[in-house]
């Protein structure tokens, strides 16, 4: 990090991507204490940086930091990370694919929205996803979005306009590096300059909208 040290657009780090283990209760802890070390080390250089620390089982899972939460030696700088995908769901049954709202909700609230609703600490949803209209989805069998992931797109947005969540998209890139497959849930075009305008970027600019007037 310490080419960006004086970059005004670098505000924040995360520490490390998906955060793997057989389970959230015996890995936290560590998890914990090593994001704290590591945040320790980086704000050395620069103490006005934010700590992004994510979940544990690829980020889905927060639970643990109501008993054990990130401390930080410069305060007022962490921020918590979670991701959300249709397939997400670990220790469930049913993907969320096909999990209806209330369920989905506490399965939400549950794994991180407790530190936003309960004011203990900000939460970023860094990643989230959707094929968009016109793109092959998994089963390759049908062009856009299936019943199951609108199913998963639609308890998303309506759980992080209740909870007034902010978030990241995944992703902008039109292709995955591996072979250059066509990247289903990307927001441009090979050209990269043609957005592709289509119900997500429609859903999330009513999110950033309605985030403005709080």
């Amino acid at each position: 990090m310490r080419p960006h040290i004086s970059n005004p657009l670098v505000v924040g780090v995360d520490l490390r991507n998906e955060v793997r283990g057989p389970s959230n209760g015996m890995l936290w802890n560590s998890w914990a204490a090593a994001a704290e070390r590591a945040a320790a080390k980086l704000h050395e250089m620069n103490a006005a940086w934010l700590m992004i620390v994510e979940a544990m089982c690829s980020a889905n899972d927060l639970s643990g930091a109501r008993l054990r939460p990130v401390k930080l030696s410069v305060q007022n700088k962490l921020v918590y990370s979670a991701h959300v995908y249709g397939w997400s769901g670990w220790g469930s049954l049913k993907p969320y694919w096909y999990t209806k709202y209330a369920a989905f909700a506490r399965a939400m609230d549950k794994n991180w929205g407790f530190l936003v609703t309960e004011n203990i600490a900000p939460v970023w949803v860094g990643e989230f996803g959707n094929p968009g209209i016109g793109q092959v989805t998994y089963d390759r069998t049908t062009d856009g979005p299936s019943v199951r992931d609108m199913n998963y797109w639609d308890n998303l947005i309506r759980y992080l306009d209740e909870c007034d969540a902010d978030f990241g998209y995944w992703a902008l890139n039109p292709r995955k590096p591996h072979e250059n497959e066509m990247e289903t849930y990307g927001l441009f075009d090979d050209d990269w300059e043609t957005v592709r305008w289509d119900y997500r970027l429609w859903d999330m600019a009513r999110l950033a909208r309605k985030a403005e007037q709080r």
